[in-house]
């Protein structure tokens, strides 16, 4: 809401835009994002997947686990697990 505020455009005229020239939704735009910043924590700190869901923009650890697992086909702490490998 905040960035179709900025450019003065509405949330389904943003939402429109995003799809038709990056293929996803802003949503999914955004999940794509926060999904690669836990990436980074989990391989490369030793923060609680708590705390990394939370630092990445997650609202809680159900939506993470639920997301994680649908892109990268594994828990994250066995994302951790094995790239600590």
């Amino acid at each position: 809401k905040e960035i179709a505020t900025c450019y003065n455009i509405s949330c389904e005229h943003l939402s429109r835009l995003f799809k038709k020239k990056l293929g996803l939704t802003f949503k999914e735009y955004l999940y794509t994002i926060r999904l690669t910043h836990a990436c980074r924590l989990l391989a490369h700190t030793d923060k609680s997947i708590l705390e990394v869901s939370m630092e990445a923009g997650f609202p809680d650890m159900r939506t993470f686990s639920q997301r994680f697992d649908r892109v990268y086909h594994t828990t994250p702490k066995e994302y951790r697990r094995q790239f600590q490998r």
